[in-house]
């Protein structure tokens, strides 16, 4: 997903393998908050789906040992939020949305580029600190990259798709 500006916003639908870009703000209030809400539900709920009752590294023991796990992660996601830190990847490494996942791999990459042309080696924690204020200044750039690399990836897909449906099974 990506937001051009306050009122606009873009989201990747897998399955039509394009993005959509939403008029946010002509959402009458009762949508916007739907939206909101929704979208908060699923965020915490996601953040906590893994943790259960048993014997593993996140699974607990009772009940109450479960509640306040969950409490303390969805208290532990809400201030990343707050403080703007926001993941691209779920826990098991799948893409929350292809267009951020690659927007965010391009700037990491510009952002090295132009630190390295300055004699300037950074660690990812410099990186990360410094990820948010580079992709909202870029954001138009990175999503112009973004698009791109979809595209070259998703033909290059199809390409082998194509060339795999023509292999003769002799």
């Amino acid at each position: 997903m990506t937001i051009e500006n306050v009122n606009t916003v873009s989201v990747w639908v897998a399955k039509a393998g394009e993005s959509f870009e939403v008029d946010f703000a002509s959402l009458p209030l009762n949508a916007q908050a739907f939206v909101i809400t929704y979208g908060l539900k699923q965020l915490l709920n996601d953040s906590v789906a893994s943790l259960k009752i048993g014997q593993g590294e996140k699974e607990f023991k009772t009940a109450e040992d479960l509640a306040e796990a969950a409490a303390d992660t969805v208290s532990g996601k809400i201030a990343l939020l707050v403080s703007g830190e926001i993941k691209a990847r779920k826990e098991g490494g799948e893409s929350v949305d292809p267009m951020q996942a690659e927007m965010l791999r391009q700037a990491k990459i510009a952002m090295k580029a132009a630190l390295a042309k300055r004699g300037i080696k950074a660690d990812k924690e410099t990186i990360a600190a410094a990820l948010p204020a580079f992709t909202a200044k870029h954001n138009e750039k990175l999503t112009e990259l973004a698009k791109a690399e979809l595209a070259r990836k998703a033909a290059a897909k199809a390409a082998l798709a194509n060339q795999v449906f023509e292999i003769d099974m002799d």
